[in-house]
């Protein structure tokens, strides 16, 4: 391309001179992507133990009529090594039924050593599931091996066989079989070890397959914590990680690494709470932490450095609450929080405590008037991301399970409200969270042990049921199956959806793994991903995640325009950026960039661009007819040089202020700027 006009060096100088040029600073507002999930091994259910996680896979054939089905069986079991207890989930999907499978067994054998017969059980029902593998696929240092399917196998005395209850059966199951109980033997199986699962104490971090939502366990995982790692949070930045320690009466604080998911210690880590520091949230302006201590009713504040992720104690903390705080929820304005109270029993005890947060300080000034009463024995909230409705989790006397509330915008009072569209969804709530989008709300059921998927009327806050969704096993007659894509681990313990809404992860407590999800968006409705549950720590009890936003905007962007009107207009540009708060870099050779220039904009693939020395990128051709040059360099310091010249049919009659935009992956800017136009 012939060069018109200043030499790609005076451009820069020219750049860099200009004073009158307007920057763009800060986050685009887009869309967040996951990135990582950080899940709390506790260690409550299991003190210190060890565990050997095995992957099973087999088939089974039935042998009793009516049945015509092959059915496919996985999961994830993990072994006690020193009680010698199975834990761990079963997924039996019928091949016929591809929309109400897979069905979900959860494993809990309190055997008191190692042995080559386990029975899984349905919850409620008469469905037994036999696995039997030869005692030497499952000792403390366990190789794996073939599953029972032959008595002629060394070591196996008899066959892995599974009996299906009507109640558990799928609907062409049920179909097929006329409800008929049948029994299948297995015809082939493997017993695979995974690794040893990840201990207590810790904090066990996953980058996210953004396509798939599958999870891998972070270089350095899992990462110390306190005794008892009971809640964790994540401020708003995504920077920082905070862990409420219940036995080490502190908090635990992390900065995180953007780019690989690993946690550092921030220094002065751990900070002093009071007695049992049960559950911890950060407010979402990012500038406070909250966290309610169960044997102390009170509520221990922080302010958060914003450059560290340390934290002060705010005066006034701890603030007085009413017996057994059990959670701690910030609405989405970061203008009131709310903390369930009863853990005591005490039935008068039984509220909601609402708080007026003082937006300059962080303290804490309870709502006027009484307290609010929803259900018996509330545990945890969750408020819509309009901040109009708040759900409440209850778990005496449960029936639905959920309260739901209308949040009164001025002053944070509650109004309770219940209805639902019949089938409302029984469930025994442990945890609850809403969509990004507020359109749906998921319930962990601990005593069954699936997710109640629930919609939510944008209007009135109302609640119907996600097809497909378990109604529950609650209250009601005939008992409802747990079927479905819905089944969790053993105990599911807490849930959360990432910011973009794609994906639904839940830590189960009692089978020390992690349950995920895909969602489908335009109707709420869940599916197993592949791969799911992951294998955890012992003891998980809380889940957060970490994302980054569609895009980073640069944090400085200044440029020269000059444009040349000839029968083929010529475009120069010379200036600097430098990247945004949250920026993995950029890398030219394997991401697009995109160049716009008023009205004319182009975009190159990834891999268009060749390496010129050192830090130096180059792309030179022709697109649509129009010759393109673009040079890339990463310098020393922290700004990046860049320029580019394009010539062609493009920009006739422009007039300034001209807009210029540059995109290299996930990081961009943008300014508008008064151009040299040569007409």
């Amino acid at each position: 391309m012939k060069r018109l006009g200043k030499s790609r060096d005076g451009i820069f100088a020219a750049a860099l001179a200009v004073a009158a040029m307007l920057g763009f600073a800060g986050r685009a507002s887009a869309d967040s992507k996951p990135k990582f999930v950080y899940v709390t091994n506790s260690g409550v259910r299991f003190g210190d133990d060890t565990f050997q996680s095995y992957q099973v896979n087999a088939t089974a054939t039935c042998t009793s009529a009516p049945c015509a089905s092959t059915i496919s069986i996985s999961g994830t079991l993990n072994l006690d090594l020193n009680s010698g207890q199975l834990l761990g989930t079963i997924f039996l999907t019928d091949a016929s039924d591809l929309i109400s499978s897979p069905e979900a067994f959860t494993v809990n054998n309190p055997s008191g050593s190692p042995m080559n017969q386990y029975q899984f059980n349905s919850v409620y029902n008469s469905s037994r599931l036999f696995v039997r593998f030869p005692l030497n696929a499952m000792p403390s240092a366990g190789s794996g091996g073939v599953v029972c399917t032959s008595v002629s196998t060394s070591g196996c005395s008899s066959l892995s066989t599974i009996t299906i209850d009507r109640a558990d059966m799928t609907p062409s199951l049920k179909a097929s079989t006329g409800g008929t109980t049948i029994t299948a033997t297995f015809s082939s199986g493997s017993l695979v070890p995974t690794g040893t699962t990840q201990g207590a104490g810790t904090v066990s971090a996953y980058s996210i397959d953004a396509s798939t939502g599958a999870l891998t366990l972070v270089p350095g995982s899992p990462f110390a914590a306190g005794s008892n790692p009971y809640s964790l949070a994540v401020d708003p930045s995504s920077r920082f990680v905070y862990v409420a320690n219940r036995d080490s009466n502190n908090v635990s604080a992390f900065a995180v690494n953007a780019s690989t998911g690993a946690l550092t210690v921030i220094p002065g880590s751990p900070f002093a709470t009071e007695f049992d520091p049960y559950f911890i949230a950060a407010d979402p302006k990012g500038k406070y932490v909250y966290v309610v201590n169960q044997r102390s009713n009170s509520i221990s504040a922080f302010s958060i450095d914003n450059e560290t992720g340390a934290l002060t104690q705010i005066n006034g903390s701890p603030f007085t609450t009413e017996a057994g705080p059990m959670s701690v929820t910030v609405d989405p304005m970061g203008k009131f929080l709310y903390v369930t109270n009863g853990y005591s029993g005490d039935r008068n005890a039984y509220s909601i405590a609402a708080y007026v947060i003082d937006p300059s300080t962080g303290a804490l000034n309870p709502v006027p008037g009484p307290t609010f009463y929803g259900g018996p024995a509330p545990i945890q909230t969750a408020i819509d991301p309009s901040g109009r409705f708040l759900y409440e989790a209850y778990q005496l006397n449960p029936y639905w399970g959920v309260i739901p509330f209308t949040i009164q915008s001025t002053t944070g009072a509650l109004t309770p409200f219940y209805t639902c569209h019949s089938p409302c969804g029984d469930s025994w709530p442990s945890a609850l969270t809403v969509h990004p989008s507020g359109k749906y709300l998921y319930v962990t059921d601990s005593n069954s042990s699936y997710v109640s998927a629930r919609t939510i009327d944008s209007v009135t806050g109302e609640f119907g049921l996600v097809p497909g969704s378990p109604t529950g096993d609650l209250g009601h007659s005939p008992i409802d199956p747990v079927i479905g894509p819905y089944g969790t681990g053993a105990i599911p313990h807490a849930i959360a959806v990432d910011p973009s809404g794609k994906f639904v992860y839940v830590p189960n407590a009692g089978s020390n793994n992690i349950s995920a999800f895909l969602v489908d968006t335009a109707s709420g409705a869940l599916s197993p991903i592949p791969g799911s549950p992951f294998a955890a720590g012992v003891g998980p009890t809380s889940v957060r995640i970490v994302s980054s936003p569609a895009s980073v905007a640069f944090n400085k962007f200044k440029i020269d325009v000059n444009i040349d009107e000839d029968r083929k207009t010529s475009v120069r540009i010379g200036g600097f950026f430098t990247l945004g708060a949250g920026s993995d870099g950029i890398y030219p050779l394997s991401e697009p960039v995109e160049l716009q220039v008023g009205s004319y904009s182009v975009t190159l693939p990834a891999g268009s661009f060749r390496e010129r020395g050192r830090h130096q990128f180059e792309y030179d051709g022709r697109i649509n007819d129009v010759e393109v040059r673009i040079h890339i360099y990463e310098t020393k310091g922290k700004d990046h040089l860049f320029t580019a010249e394009a010539k062609g049919n493009i920009l006739k009659g422009i007039k300034n202020p001209v807009a210029v935009g540059l995109t290299i992956g996930d990081d961009e800017g943008s300014v508008t700027v008064k151009a040299d136009i040569d007409k």
